[in-house]
Order: C-alpha cells, then sequence, then structure tokens
C-alpha cells in the first residue's frame, strides 16, 4: 500500500517536471494526474486506519476472539471506512482514466489531423 505511494511521489513530480519542461505549460492530463495522486494518497491513509478494526472483526468472526462490548460500534466504523477507501480507489481509477482520455500535446495535434480536413 505504501510502496505504491512511495512510487507515485518518486514519478509524479518527475513527470510533471519532464512535461513542463517541455511543453513550458501544464495540461489538463497533467493537473488530473496530480489530482490522483492526492487521492491514492488519502486512500492509503483510509486503509491504514482500517487495519485494526478488520483485524478484530475478522477474529471475532473466526471465533478465535469473543466480541467486545464495543463490537457494533467498530464493525460500524470499519464498513464506514471500507465504503471511504472504495469511494477514493474508484475516484483515483477515474482520475487516471480522464487523464489518458485528455492527453493532447500540441506535437501530437498536427499528427491527427486529417490531411482532407486540412
Amino acid at each position: 500500500m505504501w510502496l505504491g505511494v512511495a512510487v507515485g511521489a518518486a514519478l509524479t513530480p518527475l513527470r510533471t517536471w519532464y512535461q513542463y519542461g517541455k511543453n513550458r505549460k501544464l495540461y489538463a492530463n497533467d493537473y488530473l494526474i496530480l489530482s490522483a495522486f492526492i487521492v491514492h494518497l488519502a486512500t492509503a491513509s483510509v486503509n491504514q486506519v482500517m487495519i485494526s478494526p478488520l483485524y478484530e472483526l475478522e477474529l471475532v468472526t473466526a471465533g478465535l476472539k469473543t466480541p467486545a462490548v464495543d463490537f457494533i460500534e467498530q464493525a460500524n466504523f470499519f464498513l464506514r471506512l471500507q465504503f471511504a477507501a472504495d469511494l477514493l480507489l474508484w475516484t483515483t481509477t477515474w482520475l487516471i482514466k480522464f487523464s489518458l482520455l485528455s492527453f493532447r500535446s500540441e506535437e501530437h495535434t498536427s499528427e491527427l489531423q486529417s490531411p482532407v480536413l486540412s
């Protein structure tokens, strides 16, 4: 989980620096990738908080531990964290997809134009 954040933290600024150095401006896909990294960092943080209630619930479910007094509250807290983690995960995925769909460079737009329409 944190390895993915570390790789993203290393490659996202490198990619942004390269894009800015090459084009002297940032495009929409650059901002979408930066947003995806920030949301991915939030996803990892939520998953980190979710680990303790997850193992507690698994031990109770397996019958290795008796439920504590606040078991229902812990289960409710875990489900809320699970919903937040899923929402953040899909937000990250869609930001990356939109980044790929909005990829456009001035160099490539001239190559993509049809000679018939020119």
